[in-house]
């Protein structure tokens, strides 16, 4: 089982604390990442750098084209085959239909269960202000001479 790192918890926890927050998801990427690092900027750096380090890896979504064309290539190869051998070529019709179903879910799927990529963008922005708010605190304690090692 692969373990998820802090960005993709962070990824999985908003769309929960979306419908709680009813607001701007960067207004809501914002609070939840407050709460989430409290004033750790070693934390909100390496979420950041987990975030930027993110590669969206849904085959299905980036090679679209190239499954289209494989369905084209397979549904001409079984209109060849079902001239020359007849009933045959019935059955690899009906292979063909259940592989653009199947292949029309796992995208559909694919789609929908891809919560990381629709955050990443509110969290960099998120990530950007709350590092700012975390050294202007950081720097108000030290001008006080509340530093904190």
């Amino acid at each position: 089982m692969r373990i998820k790192n802090d960005f993709k918890l962070i990824c999985n926890s908003l769309n929960q604390y979306k419908r709680e927050c009813n607001c701007n998801p960067i207004v809501c990427a914002r609070i939840f990442l407050r709460s989430y690092v409290k004033n750790d900027l070693d934390l909100l750096i390496k979420i950041k750098v987990e975030a930027e380090e993110y590669d969206n890896g849904n085959i299905f979504k980036n090679n679209q084209i190239s499954i289209l064309t494989c369905y084209i290539a397979t549904s001409s190869l079984a209109l060849n085959i079902e001239k020359e051998w007849g009933n045959i070529g019935m059955v690899i019709i009906e292979i063909q239909v259940l592989f653009l179903i199947l292949v029309f879910l796992m995208i559909l799927a694919s789609e929908k269960l891809d919560k990381v990529q629709r955050w990443k963008k509110y969290i960099l922005v998120a990530i950007d202000e709350v590092e700012k708010e975390i050294i202007e605190k950081a720097e108000v304690n030290k001008s006080e001479g509340n530093v904190r090692i």
